[in-house]
């Protein structure tokens, strides 16, 4: 497996996927309690881009690649053996729980604001 396979696999992922509709979905109803609250500031979506979005992806895809790649060393395929791929498997799987929890919880937050009002 070359490295452009992992990084392509990284990208194009169902995670990839789960990530993006989640961080526009953040996005969305960031925008509408923004609205509904008279709080609107566009220069916030810059912000957001920058420390939100930017970081969440990036961040993934590092984990995804070293993860990957660190299975194709030869001294961790030998002590995890048959387990390497299983364990790749529930590394990213945790990595992807703890950023849907966290775009998750930001989403709700939106939900709160949109329905109740700023609080």
């Amino acid at each position: 497996m070359e490295f452009l396979d992992v990084l392509y696999g990284a990208l194009a992922g169902y995670q990839a996927v789960v990530i993006l509709l989640l961080i526009f979905l953040d996005l969305g109803l960031g925008v509408a309690a923004a609205l509904r609250t008279r709080t609107f500031d566009g220069d916030r979506m810059a912000d957001f881009y920058k420390t939100q979005v930017l970081p969440d992806i990036i961040g993934y895809t590092v984990i995804h690649v070293a993860v990957k790649v660190a299975i194709m060393y030869p001294v961790i395929a030998t002590v995890l053996g048959n387990y390497a791929a299983l364990a790749s498997e529930v590394l990213l799987g945790l990595a992807l729980a703890a950023l849907v929890a966290k775009l998750g919880k930001s989403a709700l937050g939106s939900v709160k604001k949109l329905a109740w009002g700023d609080d």
